[in-house]
């Protein structure tokens, strides 16, 4: 009497069943939840830093297009932007500009846009904050008389 089972399929050339398949995406489900939270916070601190990594890396590209140029140069907070201006004929000019990630804001404002001039100097000596209130957390970007840039 026959089984109905094809007698060249060994027990080992079996597929899985329905059951046992969704037992694994079941599993790889509830994993994957877990884990969204810590992956959404992740990239929202990478966001942030990668943020005021360019802000650093924008005033000193200021710095160095005034003092190659010999010309006055400045970074301007623009709502989600920060834009590069150079001055050209007693007004500034947008030469660049750089968004913000959308979760990033502007927690500290200047108190007012550095000049970077053509000798390498700043005026005024400024802070800005920036913050991700998702998160709750906040880089500061630092630049000081002498043009030097910090990161805290």
């Amino acid at each position: 009497m026959s089984s109905g089972r094809d007698p060249k399929i060994t027990e080992k050339m079996r597929g899985y069943s329905l059951v046992e398949f969704l037992v694994a995406i079941s599993i790889a489900l509830v994993l994957s939840a877990t884990s969204l939270p810590t992956v959404t916070k992740t990239m929202n601190t990478y966001n942030l830093r990668n943020d005021a990594r360019r802000l650093v890396a924008q005033c000193q590209n200021a710095r160095f297009q005034a003092i190659s140029s010999n010309v006055s140069y400045r970074l301007h907070v623009n709502g989600t932007s920060v834009e590069l201006q150079k001055l050209s004929a007693g007004a500034y000019t947008t030469v660049g500009s750089f968004p913000l990630s959308p979760a990033t804001t502007v927690y500290t404002a200047w108190s007012a846009d550095p000049v970077f001039s053509s000798r390498g100097t700043v005026n005024p000596a400024v802070s800005i904050t920036l913050a991700n209130n998702l998160i709750a957390q906040r880089n500061t970007v630092s630049v000081s008389v002498l043009g030097i840039v910090t990161l805290q």
